[in-house]
């Protein structure tokens, strides 16, 4: 899985999107994934994003293209899970405020909301995860404690579901 960051520079992202076909093109990529929480971040408009998403889609040779977003911005914006090959979802109930004791019940929450609005298509997990330190949100806790409960329950989770998925992430970042 191979990604182009996108922002709000243009040239930036011709130069991220460049890449992106070229590794397509040497055959190095299975999946690509054109920005990661542009919409989250109001970097690009849905237009814009989907005019990157199938440009790569033109050149892709076969290659399942996708971004990565969070659920809310796929239910909302159904035109980006129509050109998207597969679904490549944020869901993180510690953002939320959740309490972990009931992060994974809201965690399948969204998931199956997500599931039915985009109906057969694929849904991989690009991120989820439970931090062991930094800031505590409403009733969301980060202790290593918790980061390990959720990991399990998660990984549990995503074997019985056999959903694909990416865990964000190994090592809480400074």
């Amino acid at each position: 899985a191979i990604g182009a960051w996108l922002g709000s520079d243009p040239s930036a992202n011709e130069i991220e999107i460049a890449s992106l076909e070229s590794l397509i093109q040497q055959g190095l990529v299975d999946l690509a994934i054109v920005g990661s929480e542009t919409l989250l971040r109001g970097d690009l408009n849905e237009g814009q994003l989907i005019g990157y998403i199938q440009r790569v889609k033109a050149n892709a040779n076969g290659v399942p293209v996708t971004t990565g977003e969070i659920y809310q911005n796929y239910i909302n914006h159904p035109a980006l899970v129509d050109v998207c090959d597969v679904i490549f979802v944020n869901i993180y109930p510690y953002w939320e405020g959740i309490k972990i004791d009931y992060a994974m019940y809201i965690f399948d929450l969204k998931f199956e909301e997500l599931k039915n609005a985009v109906g057969s298509k694929e849904i991989i997990i690009s991120e989820t995860g439970w931090p062991s330190d930094g800031n505590t949100i409403v009733e969301a806790v980060p202790t290593p404690e918790n980061g390990r409960y959720y990991l399990i329950n998660f990984v549990s989770w995503a074997e019985v579901k056999n959903v694909k998925y990416f865990y964000f992430e190994a090592f809480d970042e400074p």
